[in-house]
């Protein structure tokens, strides 16, 4: 029985795993892992409900960091439209007070 490290295939989770090769199966590259199939569905379970929190926890940050921008982007909005029509009424306000004095001087 000859022994065989993965390299081809997920380094990443399968590491440390080692693999077997026999005459008797399909599949000339690979037959089977030496290492118990319920530990290894254990592992895989575990990686894979780790990486789904990971993903679960970034998308969820994410779609608050998005609500952040679009309720700063509102609010932004909403005083830059008040200020500029407070700034039209000051302007029409000093126009007004242009025109009375110089009614007043004429």
């Amino acid at each position: 029985m000859e022994t065989v490290e993965i390299c081809s295939l997920n380094d990443d989770i399968l590491r440390g795993f080692r693999l077997r090769r026999t005459g008797m199966s399909k599949n000339t590259e690979v037959d089977c892992y030496t290492s118990p199939p319920g530990k290894l569905w254990r592992f895989f379970a575990r990686s894979r409900n780790r990486w789904k929190a990971k993903s679960a926890e970034a998308n969820k940050l994410c779609k608050l960091q998005q609500n952040q921008i679009r309720a700063v982007e509102k609010s932004r909005a909403k005083w830059r439209a008040a200020a500029e029509e407070r700034e039209q009424t000051i302007a029409d306000l000093k126009r007004e007070l242009a025109d009375l004095k110089k009614r007043g001087t004429a």
